[in-house]
């Protein structure tokens, strides 16, 4: 203090922009949605976390990650959010949506015992619990849980849904994945089709049906 009642210490601008340096460190931090940010969060990786429900846009949840930027309540947002060749990574948590992924993106869940990111739609899914539109790949999707016990109540004796699709000229992989699906009787059979690939390029692996 040298009297005049301002600390100088926080009151110096040693760069001459007319701003002082503590309000330069707020301008910087204090918007992670602003594209002139000098330090967002790094590229190409997605969050997805069910605990995230209701935050606005522009929320910190950790880690470098803010909801409406690179973090997001639910799977569909962050593949909707997501560019070509993005990482998606789901946390441990009920996802209760169907997914459709329309570009390139890796959908990984967690791997450590005891966590699940289970994806059980409420309502009767389009064309599965994830469907991968034509003529998109690759798609990786790994270690998610994939849970029809709620929609399969839903279908008569003459339908059945899918678990993951991969119709004509998509590709990918489906891999640490485990499925839990049934339905009445669909054409006779106990179990809905957990991968329905149709003309697709799909490597499936080390799943549990």
């Amino acid at each position: 203090f040298d009297g005049d009642g301002v600390n100088d210490n926080l009151d110096t601008d040693d760069d001459e922009d007319g701003l002082s340096d503590l309000t330069e460190v707020y301008v910087t931090f204090s918007d992670p949605l602003d594209p002139t940010d000098p330090n967002p969060p790094p590229a190409g990786q997605i969050y997805v976390d069910d605990d995230w429900q209701g935050l606005p846009n522009g929320t910190a949840v950790g880690g470098n990650r803010f909801i409406g930027y690179n973090a997001y309540a639910t799977i569909q947002l962050g593949v909707d959010n997501a560019v070509a060749g993005d990482r998606i990574i789901i946390a441990d948590g009920l996802y209760q949506e169907s997914v459709t992924v329309d570009k390139p993106v890796i959908l990984t869940g967690p791997t450590a015992a005891g966590l699940a990111a289970v994806v059980r739609p409420p309502t009767k899914p389009t064309n599965a619990i994830i469907a991968v539109n034509a003529g998109i790949g690759p798609v990786d999707i790994q270690n998610l849980s994939l849970d029809g016990s709620t929609i399969s109540p839903l279908y008569t004796n003459t339908e059945w849904y899918r678990g993951i699709y991969f119709p004509s000229g998509s590709s990918g992989s489906v891999s640490g994945c485990q499925f839990s699906m049934t339905t009445p009787a669909s054409f006779g059979l106990e179990q809905a089709p957990a991968i329905e690939t149709v003309d697709a390029n799909v490597n499936v692996d080390n799943n549990l049906f």
